[in-house]
């Protein structure tokens, strides 16, 4: 049986530095495409606005007067 070992790099840095830079979802999101157009996340992502534009137009927009 082959050895797996796997090399991995650590890096150290100051805590106010990893803070600063730390990645969150919307940052990883927009910079990690996730496959190509029409993909299921795509198609997903399309519904959501359809529905969510449709009960806003119900609704009377989002600048509608809610008194």
């Amino acid at each position: 049986m082959p050895n797996s070992w796997q090399v991995a790099e650590v890096v150290v840095v100051s805590k106010s530095y990893f803070n600063a830079t730390r990645p969150n979802l919307r940052n990883a999101l927009l910079a990690n495409p996730f496959g190509d157009r029409g993909d299921r996340l795509d198609q997903a992502l399309s519904d959501a606005r359809e529905v969510l534009g449709a009960a806003v137009t119900v609704a009377g927009g989002p600048d509608a007067d809610r008194s």
